[in-house]
């Protein structure tokens, strides 16, 4: 499958954990309290989500997508 949209998070910067809650809060959940945040497992929703693949190699974090990550409701999958 061929992904047209991609954010790279730097190992440098954010762990695999930091880099999947700043997408949820970006692009998933954008209106909802630090609380929620900070219970939602967004690891494992970036891996389930079939709109959504997850990569990750010595220096970078890849969140990759056939959607517009502005423009796409990664939970209702429209």
């Amino acid at each position: 499958m061929e992904y047209l949209y991609a954010l790279i998070y730097s190992k440098d910067d954010y762990s695999l954990e930091e880099a999947s809650k700043a997408f949820v809060e970006m692009y998933v959940l954008c209106d909802v309290s630090d609380i929620i945040l900070n219970y939602f497992d967004s690891k494992s929703f970036i891996k389930e989500n079939k709109h959504l693949m997850l990569e990750e190699n010595e220096s970078k974090i890849i969140i990759l997508s056939n959607y517009d990550f502005e423009d796409f409701d990664f939970i209702k999958g429209e």
